[in-house]
């Protein structure tokens, strides 16, 4: 357009100086030029400051005024520049507007109107000579007229191209998006479908009745006219028909199972995506007997959906259509079944996973033995049964030496030798009346749903107890171990499951500790009875009441006389059951964590008798005895050093007991503590000693300063030369390891006159004293003191 218009303002500067050259120079003809020279210079200067727009409106008006001053001045109405009057509203209206194109059409009508009267009235006189001018007017309108109509046509053309391309475009789109609008309703639909087909079989906990349920959402989804559904075998190589849709039961039987290995379902499983075919019959890997029958009733298409989870095949399902419907399935189709495929394989794969968390939680994961908690539910399942007069057992069994052979030869041989016994027992115990459970570790049990008699119930626990005597191959190694059996019988030994397996238990650790092999349960020596129980709750509470008190048995050194110590034994001042002795409480608070607060309790009460006796101006010793359970706890030096200054007494007030048993629980982590008390000063005493398992070893090596003689040596010693022998050399002993004897259970003076000549070193019994509180122990203190100092008065003379 730029081009154009320049073109136009240089013809026009030409046709300028041509009529200079050649025509007239009269006032009017130089009037008409010098307008001339100003629209071009006028549509120069609108071009390069205001752009093609403003360009083409100084020549559109500019050009009007020419063609009119040129009828004013030179030619009247009848002038030939008249002719290009007609393509300037068509100029105005296709560059500037129909507004520019109306006002052009208005003037060049009115002006035209105009010379028309005012020529007809002579005021204008046309001169017919010197055409130049009108001549150069026609030459350079029209050729421009006519190249701005031939531009214009053109540019009307090309847009008229584009409105229809646009158009045909939008027509095309709008078909698109009404076939898209289609599919998504189609979707939705399947969608919809598919979240039916979720919310149906989101609750079933059963993959066989899932597959039942949903195959009418197949149906739906599919739009199939035949379906069957499968389900993978427990051994991941076939396929069983759980349902179908559509076939008779003759097609069932046929397709009740195919081979996964090579079959068309293998390669949909490969790829991860459902298969679709036209024609079955050219599918070679599609089952050739499944094939041919659905050949034979017509069916052609075949759409297969591949259940899997992680790549590990779940199941399938076949969609079956007549020939000439698969070919229409278009992408929307295909997504819609990979949808209805997908929720299926989550569906299954949930239950799968559920299943297999409801097994590993009533089953041993090692061993695959029902749990614990299958044997109670089994039992209350036997509800009727027992009203019906059965008689069911529980029987216990824990292995002998397990422990050895696991630490021996590791957890690996030991894992094997534990399912290995598992096996024995299943076959042993029979699958029948019986069900055989692993309680955990090396424990198992049997319920016996029926025992006809007692003698029968011991019998059959016998036979699985010589089941079990009998060599077991593990690794290449042959191992051998036995078992320890408890019984528990239904009524009487228990009136439910939980009741029975606390009965054998406690049967079983007696068979254990007394090695009887099997032993029934017996109430009279059950010493973990509901009382015990009650007994060891209570004590908590009695700790905080303050209800526990001591007494204390004075020992006495054998050449002067003196008391060197007093044992401090507790005892429980019970609300209801009055002074209880430690032999009813003790145990019991040995078995659980109380054991601690129960001897920070007792050492409290044998420091304080202990600074009541400093202030009485007595210096003898207060022992205390410890537990297991304490030797093996760190807080146990803190809390009896804490105790130590809180009180005001120093180390040496105190001596600690404990027993064989207590020291072998574990010998390296007791001889680091009593290291640790040897160190700040704390007498250290072995109780009982000779009834335990101590070694040479381990009396060498402990920090002790005394052996305290257990009674039952000391009592019969008098009358059994075994007991004086042993009693005789276990002085000889311990002085000659640099430890210092006492011997306790001395009943009668000729014990005391013996153990004296043996040379043991301090004496205690009831034929010295017996334990007593502390405020009768304070005046037998005094007693005891001015009977031996008596003597060494009179010696002296005082």
């Amino acid at each position: 357009m730029r081009t154009l218009l320049k073109l136009v303002m240089a013809l026009t500067l030409s046709a300028v100086a041509f009529g200079m050259l050649a025509g007239g120079t009269d006032p009017a003809r130089l009037a008409f030029r010098a307008l001339l020279a100003s629209v071009a210079f006028g549509g120069l200067v609108a071009l390069r400051f205001g752009g093609p727009a403003l360009a083409v409106a100084v020549f559109l008006y500019g050009s009007l005024a020419l063609i009119f001053a040129d009828a004013l001045l030179l030619a009247g109405i009848r002038a030939p520049s008249l002719l290009a009057l007609a393509a300037l509203p068509a100029i105005a209206g296709w560059f500037l507007g129909r507004r520019a194109a109306t006002l052009v059409a208005s003037c060049a009508g009115v002006a035209t109107c105009l010379v028309a009267w005012l020529e007809q009235a002579g005021h204008i006189r046309p001169d017919p000579g010197g055409p130049f001018d009108h001549l150069l007017t026609l030459a350079i309108m029209l050729p421009v007229s006519a190249f701005v109509g031939l531009h214009a046509h053109r540019r009307f053309l090309k847009q008229l191209r584009i409105a229809r391309d646009n158009a045909a475009r939008l027509e095309q789109e709008l078909a698109a998006r009404q076939a898209t609008e289609r599919d998504l309703k189609a979707r939705n639909d399947d969608l919809r479908l598919v979240h039916q087909l979720s919310a149906r079989v989101q609750g079933i906990r059963d993959a066989d009745a899932m597959m039942r349920v949903a195959i009418e959402t197949i149906v739906d989804v599919a739009r199939a006219e035949q379906v069957t559904t499968y389900l993978a075998a427990p051994d991941d190589l076939r396929m069983r028909l759980v349902a179908s849709h559509g076939f008779d039961a003759e097609f069932d039987r046929v397709a009740e199972s195919f081979t996964l290995q090579g079959s068309w379902s293998e390669e949909a499983f490969r790829l991860g995506r459902p298969l679709v075919s036209a024609d079955v019959g050219a599918e070679a890997l599609y089952t050739p007997e499944i094939r041919e029958a659905l050949i034979a009733r017509g069916l052609r298409g075949v759409a297969l959906l591949p259940l899997s989870e992680r790549g590990t095949p779940l199941g399938c399902v076949a969609l079956f259509y007549r020939q000439g419907i698969v070919e229409r399935f278009g992408p929307g189709q295909i997504e819609s079944l990979d949808a209805v495929g997908r929720t299926l394989s989550m569906a299954i794969a949930s239950v799968r996973h559920l299943q297999h968390l409801l097994h590993r939680a009533r089953h041993d994961s090692l061993t695959g033995l029902p749990n614990r908690a299958v044997l109670h539910e089994t039992f209350e399942a036997m509800a009727d049964r027992l009203r019906a007069g059965a008689r069911p057992a529980v029987m216990l069994l824990d292995l002998d030496r397990f422990k050895e052979i696991n630490d021996t030869l590791g957890h690996e041989v030991g894992d094997g030798l534990l399912t290995a016994i598992a096996r024995r027992l299943e076959r042993t115990s029979g699958p029948g009346d019986t069900l055989t459970c692993r309680l955990g570790g090396d424990e198992f049990a049997v319920l016996l749903r029926h025992a006809d008699s007692t003698e029968a119930a011991l019998e059959r626990a016998q036979r699985i107890r010589r089941a079990l005597e009998h060599p077991f191959e593990v690794g290449g190694m042959s191992l051998k171990i036995g078992a320890s059996l408890g019984l528990a019988i239904y009524p009487g030994d228990g009136t439910d499951s939980h009741q029975l397996l606390r009965a054998a238990d406690v049967a079983m650790y007696r068979s254990k500790n007394h090695g009887l092999g099997v032993s029934r349960y017996d109430r009279t020596t059950d010493t973990h009875s509901a009382d015990k129980l009650s007994l060891l709750a209570e004590l908590g509470d009695a700790l905080e009441r303050g209800e526990l008190l001591l007494h204390f048995q004075p020992e006495l050194e054998t050449k002067s006389g003196r008391t060197a110590c007093v044992e401090a034994l507790v005892r429980w001042r019970h609300p209801k059951r009055g002074l209880l002795p430690p032999s009813e409480f003790v145990p019991l608070a040995e078995t659980s964590e109380t054991i601690h607060a129960f001897t920070r309790a007792v050492l409290g009460l044998a420091m304080r008798a202990c600074r009541r006796l400093r202030q009485e101006g007595f210096d003898c010793q207060v022992a205390v005895n410890l537990s297991a359970r304490n030797l093996v706890d760190e807080r146990c030096v803190h809390d009896i050093e804490r105790l130590l200054l809180e009180h005001g007494l120093a180390s040496e007030d105190i001596v600690l007991e404990l027993t064989e048993t207590a020291i072998m629980h574990d010998p390296d982590q007791v001889a680091g503590l009593l290291d640790r008390l040897d160190r700040r000063g704390v007498g250290l005493a072995l109780d009982d000693f000779g009834t335990g398992y101590s070694s040479l070893a381990n009396l060498k090596r402990l920090p002790l300063d005394f052996l305290k003689i257990d009674a039952s040596f000391v009592r019969d010693m008098t009358v059994d030369e075994q007991d004086a022998i042993i009693v005789r050399s276990t002085i000889t002993l311990a002085h000659n390891l640099g430890k210092k004897v006492i011997a306790e259970g001395v009943e009668d003076a000729d014990a005391e006159r013996l153990l004296r000549q043996m040379g043991c070193d301090i004496v205690q019994g009831y034929h010295l004293a017996r334990p007593m509180p502390l405020d009768e122990l304070i005046p037998w203190l005094r007693d005891s003191e001015a009977r031996r100092v008596a003597p060494e008065a009179l010696a002296t003379g005082r």
